[in-house]
């Protein structure tokens, strides 16, 4: 069987499984979980993968690896799926009891994943390919419920805060050759991204009657101190594009009669560049101890790394354009890598090896809004199911040539894990300095 009569076979198969897809598609849209809690969704996807006879794995908490293994050596290909909702108690159809709602999509992005392996195990693909393929659950993409998560990485239930760190530092990835993953948007299209730090604020003061405030400390002033330091801190970075800092108020009191003796906050600070991160966060912490110290409170500051930038593999990219144009001749895939100033947890994976963070339309509304909600549930899911597919077939196709040209890249142009371990050591080192200097 040639190479694209083995694909033509799979998209077939993936065609056949329109209706079992889509009704997983669903079933998680109506059952979201945010990030570290998505123990529904892992268990459903593990049974289904199980049901086709792949071997799992659990790491991190929620998240997940099966291989679809040859039984021939050969290079191994990453196919990733996203799997968290998001925190939107606006959105017409969040969660009651949780305020959890896939206003990113992020339900698309597993049951994709999860139809590529369908398609791939239906249509007999191990027989004419090389390597494993690696189907592989990533749990806790967005940055949020940072108390909830700092405390899992505490007792240590999880390596990292954000989920593909997580799972890079428990292994997962170790022998992971190439990864593709596809995320549900407006278009056809790549995305470069910056990198995040996180920042957690407190500030401390002294309760007391609000009718006598001189008995106590406003840490409310603090707060307002610091939000106005940070507003006044985007202008050394007028000429950064990239650059993004926003955040909100967590706590600020509890009664109007009551003076606040604590108030918290949670910021991320966005960067395309390592070295242009640490300098934003410094600045952030200098801003966070001149507030304090004017208002005379104390303060509680934890600095967590979030995502790196996202570098695409222009090459693997290619491929992704060339899978969707097979599937659709004549489709207007935008073939430019574009920068957003968003992140992604993609962009860890990407330091490692040879990566895609690729999309695909399907979506109308405001990505994160109230207003979000997947308007083509069939491109979402199974366009990407396909493309997945396809890429997976080019690279281990044979004897594998073309994933074995992309392994060796991974060697020669990628960091290892230990040296990951190392740089978000010392990231997570200079942002502690930062905070103590």
């Amino acid at each position: 069987m040639t190479c694209n009569q083995l694909k033509r076979e799979i998209h077939a198969a993936i065609d056949h499984r329109a209706p079992e897809i889509l009704a997983l598609a669903e079933d998680l849209w109506h059952h979201p979980e945010t990030g570290f809690r998505e123990f529904r969704t892992s268990r459903l996807i593990r049974e289904k993968l199980t049901v086709l006879g792949l071997p799992v794995r659990e790491y991190a908490l929620t998240g997940f690896r099966a291989d679809l293994d040859t039984g021939r050596e050969g290079p191994v290909c990453g196919l990733l799926g996203e799997m968290d909702a998001l925190l939107n108690p606006n959105h017409p159809e969040a969660d009651p009891e949780t305020d959890a709602v896939h206003a990113c999509g992020h339900h698309t992005h597993i049951a994709a994943m999860t139809a590529a392996a369908m398609g791939l195990c239906d249509a007999g693909a191990a027989a004419h390919l090389c390597g494993k393929i690696a189907f592989i659950g990533c749990p806790a993409e967005e940055s949020i419920e940072l108390d909830y998560r700092t405390g899992l990485q505490t007792s240590g239930q999880i390596a990292a805060t954000s989920g593909k760190a997580a799972l890079i530092l428990a292994g997962a990835f170790d022998d992971v050759d190439t990864a593709v993953m596809l995320h549900v948007g407006e278009d056809r299209r790549a995305m470069d991204s910056s990198g995040v730090v996180l920042k957690c604020v407190t500030f401390r003061g002294q309760s007391c009657h609000a009718a006598s405030p001189q008995n106590g400390v406003n840490a409310t002033d603090a707060l307002a101190l610091a939000r106005h330091a940070i507003a006044l801190l985007r202008e050394r970075y007028s000429n950064e594009s990239m650059v993004r800092i926003h955040g909100i108020i967590t706590r600020s009191g509890e009664a109007v009669n009551i003076i606040p003796g604590s108030a918290s906050m949670e910021y991320m600070l966005r960067a395309d560049r390592f070295e242009l991160l640490a300098d934003l966060s410094r600045r952030f912490d200098r801003a966070m101890r001149g507030a304090a110290l004017a208002a005379g409170c104390g303060l509680e500051l934890r600095s967590l790394p979030g995502a790196q930038p996202m570098r695409n593999d222009p090459e693997l990219y290619r491929m992704c354009c060339d899978a969707c144009g097979e599937l659709y001749p004549g489709l207007d895939f935008v073939r430019e890598i574009y920068r957003n100033p968003g992140s992604t947890d993609m962009g860890d994976v990407g330091c490692i090896l040879p990566a895609v963070h690729g999309g695909v339309p399907g979506v109308e509304g405001t990505c994160h809004g109230a207003d979000f909600r997947i308007a083509d549930l069939k491109t979402a899911c199974l366009e990407s199911a396909k493309v997945l597919a396809s890429v997976a077939v080019d690279l281990l196709y044979g004897n594998g040539e073309t994933g074995r040209r992309f392994a060796r890249k991974k060697q020669e142009e990628h960091m290892s894990v230990e040296r990951y371990r190392q740089l978000r050591e010392r990231l997570t080192s200079l942002i502690r300095e930062n905070a103590e200097d």
